[in-house]
């Protein structure tokens, strides 16, 4: 998986996960007390440069793991521009919402802020390192469980879909 490649092929690999854990949380709270879009995307930049030229994971791996979030950052940006009321009449209606734009950017910039926050954590630490990590800090063991279980479970639909796609291809599934 292109995140576990990250986590165990940078140059951060060897710093402790509390030192990472660390980072990533002073880049949490820096994006949650980003008073403009304009220090919230200056935040964001900053935690990017760090993973991308500090831990050195490559800008291609970077934006690949980044760009579903991103996207589902913008479509759930859209749904602001939408306000839901009741007219006069007690009826529901919907059209623009008005000042919308300024809501929006503060919203969008604070959450790419999080969102390269957590990603500098997850590009620079293995999942054992994390999960060593979040015992020391006593996160219940069944929320770690859970962790571990949805991540396995991920590396066994990767190896469904190999086989799926090699059988199809074994048997010219492909062909036409």
């Amino acid at each position: 998986m292109l995140i576990e490649q990250a986590a165990y092929g940078n140059r951060w690999r060897r710093v402790s996960p509390a030192a990472k854990g660390s980072l990533a949380l002073a880049g949490l709270l820096a994006a949650f007390v980003a008073a403009t879009p304009a220090t919230a995307a200056f935040v964001a930049l900053l935690l990017a440069l760090t993973t991308v030229l500090g831990a050195r994971v490559p800008a291609g791996v970077y934006l690949r793991v980044a760009a579903p979030a991103v996207g589902f950052l913008a479509l759930g940006s859209l749904s602001l521009l939408v306000a839901v009321g009741t007219d006069t009449a007690g009826h529901l209606s919907w059209g623009l919402a008005p000042d919308a734009g300024p809501r929006i950017a503060t919203v969008a910039g604070r959450s790419l802020a999080s969102l390269t926050a957590l990603l500098l954590l997850v590009l620079t630490t293995p999942l054992p390192d994390l999960i060593g990590l979040l015992r020391y800090l006593r996160v219940p063991e069944v929320l770690l469980d859970l962790m571990v279980l949805c991540y396995r479970m991920l590396f066994v639909l990767a190896a469904a879909v190999r086989d799926t796609l090699t059988a199809q291809s074994a048997r010219l599934g492909y062909a036409s």
